[in-house]
């Protein structure tokens, strides 16, 4: 398995690379910003972009998505069935604050919690990870999470964007990733990975 972090655009957006490095398949999570810094990455490991993924679709994690799909040729741009709004409609993506323009976007596949994606033989299952944005997800697979903005090292996403809401993202904690492994890797949408075992420990949110 190959996987890669790369942290990309003025907010330091975790966008990350996965792939199966037998059969050169491989999905992008979270294009945020800087397509050449995103493609150069993905050359260097020479494989095949199948997926492109979005945890949610807040500009500075898909400002690159249509630069990504077009260089790399991948099939699909998917996302939970309730961020589809949000990447359409400028004011939920927030692209008028971030980049000073109206963006809308388009998705192509959109999933639902406990849906499976195969890269290659890689199977990532899909969970809804909402309070950050409506139909913010996580994707779990090979002892590792990536949860978008739901989760940080030490603290979680905002709640104060339109359709955020610190309720929903309370239930997600307890219904989610407190029932995750303690050795679970975390890797968030900013900032350092973790482990749930840490997050538990120290994080007050997961108290």
């Amino acid at each position: 398995m190959i996987f890669e972090k790369i942290s990309v655009g003025m907010g330091m957006t975790n966008c990350y690379l996965l792939a199966d490095e037998v059969k050169k398949e491989g999905i992008i999570v979270d294009p945020g910003d800087e397509p050449k810094k995103i493609i150069d990455v993905i050359n260097k490991v020479g494989i095949d972009i199948v997926y492109i993924v979005l945890t949610h679709a807040h500009y500075d994690h898909c400002g690159a998505l249509e630069e990504i799909k077009t260089m790399t040729g991948c099939r699909e741009v998917i996302l939970h069935r309730l961020e589809e709004e949000v990447l359409e409609n400028p004011e939920l993506n927030l692209s008028p604050w971030i980049s000073g323009q109206n963006v809308s976007l388009k998705g192509d596949k959109l999933v639902e919690d406990g849906d499976i994606i195969k890269i290659g033989d890689i199977e990532v299952t899909i969970r809804h990870t909402p309070g950050h944005t409506p139909g913010s997800i996580s994707l779990i697979f090979d002892g590792k999470c990536i949860c978008g903005d739901a989760l940080f090292a030490g603290s979680v996403g905002r709640t104060d964007f339109p359709g955020g809401s610190p309720h929903v993202l309370r239930n997600t904690l307890d219904v989610v990733f407190k029932k995750l492994p303690d050795k679970m890797e975390v890797w968030p949408g900013h900032g350092p990975s973790t482990t749930i075992g840490r997050e538990r420990k120290l994080n007050p949110f997961m108290k």
